[in-house]
């Protein structure tokens, strides 16, 4: 459905569910609009879960041996992605703005 997902556990035990945030416009049958958000259901964000990958890469980088190139390059490309969604978020803040502006 796209805002839960079923984790698997390590050791394959169990599972852990990952709940994102459902957001959609008040009123209109398209959530990527420009007006203000309601939440449908209360979750995380991607940005959220990047920052926990983030966290957890730079654990394991200070950790001896598990340092390796890859796991510098993978911390790198998680910095980007997280750039990339602040950018987007801030887009939508001003295209809603200006949209609030023309009403």
């Amino acid at each position: 459905m796209g805002h839960e997902y079923n984790l698997e556990n390590y050791e394959g035990k169990s599972n852990q569910c990952l709940v994102f945030v459902e957001q959609s416009c008040p009123g209109d049958e398209l959530p990527n609009s420009n007006g203000p958000l309601k939440t449908i259901q209360n979750g995380t964000t991607e940005e959220e879960v990047l920052k926990a990958l983030l966290s957890r890469l730079r654990y394991l980088n200070l950790q001896v041996h598990f340092q390796c190139s890859s796991n510098f390059i993978a911390e790198q490309k998680l910095r980007e992605a997280l750039w990339w969604l602040y950018e987007s978020e801030t887009n939508r803040s001003k295209r809603a703005k200006y949209q609030e502006a023309q009403s």
